[in-house]
């Protein structure tokens, strides 16, 4: 058994030194080749901890969920950035390294279907690449350590949130009553510039909630406008915009609370103009007026019967704009039409004959030379004041 056995290995032997045999072998041919990577997409552990930090730089759920990108920096054997951008997949053929990031992006808008950039995720280590049939894998976790950077001015949109306090509510109604006018409401506007100092947009700010707001797309520093719109005293009509409180423009960060104060460098801008104006004035006459008017009826044979107010309003170039009754608010309260400058005061008095109470004419008319309108305006009419007399009988 044994001599059999020996003889069978040296068989065997024999058998594969007949198989050895050698053959040409090509390389791959790699000039055209490069790196293949792969980048895993954010995790629900990423997401979470990196939204508390992304709302910092601006972000906002009020629309939609925010949304990821991959971002790629490509290094060559002596640190020279051959790419930076989106995520594709394959390197530069000479990149030996990488660096990788995340960008948050959200919408701001229901009717703006875009998504902006708030900020990136850099992930601090370095990922080996090579060419290889083999794919390079870069496996970020929440472990990893990151740098934030905030997307860049031109591309970046804050949400910010903007109020008034009382100083400026009180400037307004002084400003409002000063020119004889009561406040009837408020409108904020917005001039949004990028770095460079041009507009971007003016105009009504785009509107979260409430006094939340946000700006568009790189706006670097924003300018506030507050309007404020009133009507002539006792007047629920005519309203008119009355001025523009406008604060000297400041620099945007996101998330942040804006309460306008008279602290604050500002300038009040008045917007009505002469042709614009409408004058609230008070009008009564004094006991001198009221004796004249008897004494004249009198003289003529006649006893007083009643007066008439009559006005005559003229613009600023002298034209007759209005002649008749006086717009009434209440009492002896009246208002002017739009554009009136000046105006002058008739009373009409009248009478009928003595002993008799029938046959009413007008007797005469005392005429006030024109007055220069002014706000709040309280008038007293007295003989003392420069006027004629003209009867008609």
């Amino acid at each position: 058994m044994k001599k059999i056995s020996i003889i069978a290995v040296s068989i065997v032997i024999t058998a594969l030194s007949f198989v050895c045999c050698t053959y040409d072998y090509n390389m791959p041919d790699f000039s055209n080749a490069y790196p293949i990577y792969s980048i895993n997409d954010v995790s629900d552990d990423m997401r979470r901890i990196w939204i508390e930090d992304a709302k910092v730089y601006g972000l906002t759920f009020e629309v939609a969920r925010e949304k990821w990108e991959k971002k790629v920096i490509e290094y060559d054997a002596s640190d020279n950035v051959l790419y930076s951008g989106e995520a594709r997949g394959k390197a530069d053929r000479n990149a030996k390294k990488m660096k990788v990031g995340y960008t948050c992006l959200h919408r701001i808008s229901s009717t703006d279907n875009n998504y902006y950039e708030v900020c990136t995720f850099w992930i601090e280590s370095f990922y080996p690449l090579s060419i290889s049939p083999f794919t390079c894998y870069a496996d970020v976790s929440a472990n990893n350590s990151y740098t934030i950077e905030p997307a860049p001015a031109y591309s970046r949109i804050c949400p910010f949130n903007l109020t008034w306090d009382s100083s400026i509510t009180n400037l307004m109604v002084a400003t409002t009553e000063s020119l004889g006018y009561e406040t009837s409401g408020t409108e904020l506007e917005v001039i949004e510039r990028d770095i460079n100092d041009n507009i971007i947009y003016q105009g009504s700010p785009l509107k979260f909630s409430g006094t939340d707001y946000i700006s568009h797309k790189g706006t670097y520093s924003i300018e506030f406008l507050l309007s404020f719109y009133g009507w002539p005293k006792g007047s629920y009509r005519n309203k008119a915009k009355i001025g523009v409180v406008r604060f000297a423009p400041i620099k945007l960060e996101a998330n942040m609370s804006y309460t306008l104060n008279d602290g604050m460098e500002y300038n009040i801008e008045k917007s009505l103009t002469d042709s614009e104006y409408i004058y609230a004035y008070n009008l009564t006459w004094d006991s001198s007026i009221t004796n004249l008017m008897v004494t004249t009826t009198e003289s003529l044979g006649y006893e007083t019967s009643g007066t008439e107010l009559e006005v005559i309003e003229r613009d600023i170039n002298d034209n007759i704009i209005y002649q008749g009754s006086p717009q009434k608010n209440s009492g002896t309260d009246y208002i002017t039409n739009q554009g009136a400058y000046t105006i002058e005061f008739h009373i009409n008095f009248h009478g009928w004959p003595k002993d008799s109470y029938h046959n009413k004419v007008k007797i005469g008319a005392i005429i006030f030379t024109p007055l220069r309108l002014t706000p709040n305006m309280e008038t007293i009419l007295t003989s003392a004041m420069e006027h004629t007399i003209q009867t008609y009988i």
